[in-house]
């Protein structure tokens, strides 16, 4: 599974309904996925999730919300001879962060 950071952090926090006029990337769980206070109250005051992206500076938020949304994924399908893999890829295409 691939997507945006934005989309896939919405399914990390456990929001199904991806679609942007339905639902907004949660940005006080995103911060609640940074290592410290510090890094958490800086990633809370964002306005947005690339935002939210960029205030994380050299921490992996984007292998955590992959990793979130690997969890949330699974628990759906209910399936575990299944294997999935997230990519959280940037406007670009770019990959930046994963979880298998």
């Amino acid at each position: 599974m691939a997507g945006g950071f934005a989309k896939l952090g919405k399914l990390a926090g456990g929001n199904l309904d991806l679609h942007s006029k339905q639902s907004r990337v949660d940005i006080a769980f995103l911060a609640s996925l940074m290592p410290d206070e510090k890094s958490k109250m800086r990633v809370q005051g964002a306005a947005s999730a690339a935002q939210a992206l960029e205030r994380a500076e050299d921490f992996p938020l984007a292998d955590r919300v992959a990793g979130r949304a690997l969890d949330v994924a699974q628990s759906l399908l209910a399936r575990p001879d299944v294997k999935i893999d997230v990519l959280v890829v940037d406007r670009s295409g770019k990959v930046i962060g994963r979880a298998t």
